[in-house]
C-alpha cells in the first residue's frame, strides 16, 4: 500500500494534487492532507495558505523524518510539499518578478528548503507557477500556450465563468474555490496530465520528481 502526504495551502491544492498523485502512481492507496487541518465541517483550523506552510515547515524543521514515519499510523511513502508562486510573492516570502513569464519557481523551492533542515527522499516539493489553477487552465483551454504566464490563473478562470468572486464586503476581488468544484478540476488535470506537463514546466518538473522517488521505492 502506498501512502502519500500534502503540506499545501488549503483544500483547492489538496483536490487537484491528490488526483495526480492517483494518476501518476497507481498503486496510491490513500493521501493524507497534513496542512491545513480541518475540523468536521472541513474548515481550516490554524493557519491555511501561504503563511500556513512556512509555519508547517518551521514546526517540522529537521523533524521531517518523524513526519514519514511517526509510529502512530502508516508509513509515508511520499510527503509532497506545495506552495504557489503567487500565493509565495504575496505573503512577502520572495520578491515578485521582473518578468512573470519568465518566473523560475526553482528560486521558491530553494527558499523553502532553507526552512525545513534534513530533506528526506520521500520529499518532493512542487511550487506551481503562478498558481496551482494553471494546470487547470491548460487541462480545459487550448490558450495561451504557456498558462504560467498567467499572474492570476484563478481569476482567468472567472472570465470563464467556472469560478466566481465573492461579493460580501471586504471578500471583494476573492476567488470563491467551492471544494466540489476543484474535485472536479482534480479529475479533469489528472485525465489530460500529458497536456498538462507539456504547458506546465513545474507540472512537468513534479512529475521528474516524483518519478525519482517512485524508483527510489521500488515503484
Amino acid at each position: 500500500m502506498t501512502v502519500a502526504g500534502i503540506v499545501c495551502e488549503g483544500q483547492s491544492d489538496f483536490a487537484i494534487l491528490s488526483e495526480v498523485l492517483c494518476r501518476l502512481w497507481p498503486e496510491t492507496e490513500q493521501v493524507l492532507l497534513l496542512q491545513p487541518i480541518l475540523d468536521s465541517l472541513d474548515r481550516a483550523q490554524g493557519a491555511s495558505g501561504a503563511s500556513g506552510v512556512n509555519a508547517w515547515c518551521m514546526e517540522h524543521r529537521g523533524k521531517l523524518a518523524s513526519v514519514i514515519d511517526s509510529g502512530a499510523g502508516p508509513r509515508l511513502d511520499l510527503l509532497v510539499i506545495a506552495l504557489d508562486a503567487d500565493a509565495a510573492i504575496d505573503a512577502g516570502i520572495d520578491d515578485p518578478p521582473k518578468h512573470p513569464s519568465a518566473y523560475d519557481a526553482t528560486r521558491l523551492c530553494s527558499k523553502l528548503r532553507t526552512w525545513l533542515g534534513g530533506l528526506p527522499p520521500e520529499l518532493l516539493i512542487v511550487i506551481p507557477a503562478m498558481a496551482i489553477e494553471a494546470w487547470v487552465v491548460a487541462a480545459r483551454y487550448p490558450r495561451p500556450a504557456n498558462p504560467e504566464t498567467i499572474l492570476r490563473p484563478a481569476h482567468y478562470l472567472v472570465d470563464q465563468g467556472v469560478l466566481f468572486l465573492d461579493t460580501r464586503p471586504k471578500r471583494q476581488h476573492k476567488v470563491i474555490k467551492p471544494p466540489e468544484k476543484y474535485r472536479g478540476f482534480g479529475r479533469d488535470v489528472a485525465s489530460r496530465w500529458p497536456r498538462v506537463a507539456k504547458r506546465c514546466r513545474e507540472a512537468s518538473r513534479f512529475e521528474r520528481k516524483l518519478q525519482r522517488i517512485k524508483q527510489r521505492a521500488g515503484a
